[in-house]
């Protein structure tokens, strides 16, 4: 866990009560990547165009956001959106695309 050794208090002691609770209470065992893709949806819905960035812990979680989002009616489309996985163990030519200016109407 991540925060395991870390006194939330001390370190996030400029934080709202509710927002040092809810770090007391993350759990990466119990991320809820269903959320994550509601997230996502959701900016793409009501947000001004651009790419999103979301950290994950690993490549496992990586692996099956990206899955939940291919699957995903909407935000599956090759046609509108550019879904790009990112980890240090991938070939640095795979890296390197994220660099890269996506298609007109894409985000």
């Amino acid at each position: 866990d991540v925060f395991e050794d870390i006194d939330i208090t001390k370190e996030y002691g400029n934080y709202s009560s509710s927002t040092r609770q809810s770090l007391e209470a993350w759990s990466a065992a119990e991320l809820d990547l269903s959320l994550v893709e509601s997230t996502i949806e959701y900016i793409c819905h009501y947000e001004a165009e651009g790419a999103i960035l979301v950290f994950l812990i690993g490549w496992d979680e990586i692996s099956k956001l990206l899955d939940k989002i291919k699957g995903n009616n909407f935000l599956g489309s090759p046609n509108r959106f550019l879904v790009l996985p990112l980890h240090g163990s991938m070939p640095t030519v795979n890296q390197r695309e994220i660099f890269d200016r996506p298609p007109a109407n894409m985000r």
